[in-house]
């Protein structure tokens, strides 16, 4: 090392030993906020007693920072999130810390964005296993779904919105032939490629997590006239399958999401109804109106919110 780079450095430690680097505080072009211990879906969901404790999963904030080519996207928890490490979670020996390679395993963090905010126009359907609708006023047309395993989510929800479309043909009495089929798939493909994201360029620290999301996804970014409805599932990472169901019935249902069941469970949602197939397996959502888990009862209806219409943009350091 020269002499001019010790300089440098000596320099630069004098510095900071008496006053502070500064860093450059990030202006969000808009926050969401949500209370606080609010992490229990309708208010009797209960959290797996093998898997994340309380606050883990309770969304406390949602960010938008301008980026170059799109918009980093900030969800903020009540609690650290859990980073995977080596324990094993399947028969074929994979450790956690590889299936979840983003560095967080124990939620999905759906995010509904009404582009247009025409209403009655685009989807008032959630993700499949989530088991609620969106209010026809903030219909969307984007969803950006942040989990564990976006490749495998991906390539799960284009099968899934397949069998959504046989199912109705099937419910009109229409017959399906092989030709009929395979225009069912392509259909399936566009549509997820089209409305559905899921983010890879992630970043977790401490008890925020971090996503990119390209401008192709959100032309000219996430405006904040644009209504957004955060939903939190807790996220299964493999489709089990429950030995003791007819004709090996998946155990999990839906989009990697754990499903919800009577009592207390080790690896499922507990605190399920009796003969309520229809309880939405959701433990926390960033949305409009004053009573979460009254609007998570059902039949859930969840209306999404327009940041322009709360608080201003806030700084964070």
């Amino acid at each position: 090392m020269t002499r001019p780079a010790l300089g440098l450095i000596a320099a630069v430690a004098l510095l900071s030993g008496c006053h502070r680097l500064a860093v450059p505080a990030r202006t969000a072009a808009w926050t969401l906020a949500d209370p606080r211990g609010d992490d229990h879906g309708d208010g009797e969901l209960l959290l797996p007693s093998r898997g994340p404790g309380p606050g883990e999963l309770d969304l406390v904030a949602l960010r938008a920072f301008p980026a170059a080519g799109g918009t980093d996207f900030e969800a903020e928890f009540a609690r650290p999130i859990q980073r995977p490490d080596g324990r094993v979670i399947s028969s074929t020996g994979e450790p956690l810390a590889a299936a979840a390679a983003l560095g967080f395993w124990t939620f999905n963090l759906d995010v509904y964005v009404d582009v247009d905010r025409a209403a009655g126009s685009g989807r008032t359907d959630t993700l499949p296993g989530r088991k609620a609708t969106i209010a026809p006023e903030t219909a969307w047309e984007r969803v950006i779904c942040l989990t564990p395993r976006p490749a495998e989510a991906q390539a799960r929800l284009r099968g899934l919105w397949a069998e959504e479309a046989r199912a109705a043909r099937i419910e009109a009495k229409a017959s399906i032939g092989r030709a009929e089929d395979q225009a069912l798939e392509r259909l399936a493909n566009e549509e997820v490629e089209r409305l559905a994201f899921f983010p890879r360029r992630v970043t977790v620290s401490g008890s925020t997590v971090r996503f990119f999301v390209p401008e192709a996804v959100l032309p000219g970014g996430a405006d904040p006239s644009f209504a957004y409805l955060a939903v939190v599932t807790a996220a299964a990472l493999e489709v089990k399958v429950d030995v003791g169901a007819w004709f090996g019935k998946a155990w999990v249902e839906g989009l990697f999401n754990l499903p919800i069941s009577p009592g207390v469970q080790l690896e499922r949602l507990g605190g399920g109804r009796l003969n309520d197939p229809d309880q939405p397996p959701i433990v926390d959502a960033l949305l409009d109106g004053p009573q979460e888990a009254a609007l998570l009862a059902r039949p859930a209806v969840l209306r999404g919110v327009v940041p322009a219409a709360t608080a201003a943009p806030a700084t964070v350091p």
